[in-house]
């Protein structure tokens, strides 16, 4: 039976981005002490959180485009 460890986030984005690299998980499960399962558990959470931030980011960039366009459209003289 394995002793359950708290890892950090940064550790976690660490054994994910060393994956992402092409480490095998089985090698990095290995060296957390931790089950395979785990480490997929955080690669999945990584790439779910990482395409929230792209959604937010995309939806921020249409939003400033649209406020800019407005603020042309209306005050050219001071954002022309």
């Amino acid at each position: 039976e394995m002793k359950k460890k708290m890892r950090t986030p940064e550790e976690k984005e660490q054994i994910v981005k060393r994956f992402l690299d092409g480490e095998p998980v089985v090698k990095l499960a290995n060296e957390m002490e931790t089950d395979r399962r785990v480490i997929y558990d955080w690669i999945n959470k990584y790439r779910e959180e990482g395409k929230k931030a792209r959604e937010y980011l995309e939806k921020r960039e249409i939003d400033i485009d649209t406020i800019k366009r407005f603020n042309l459209d209306m005050f050219p003289e001071v954002f022309g």
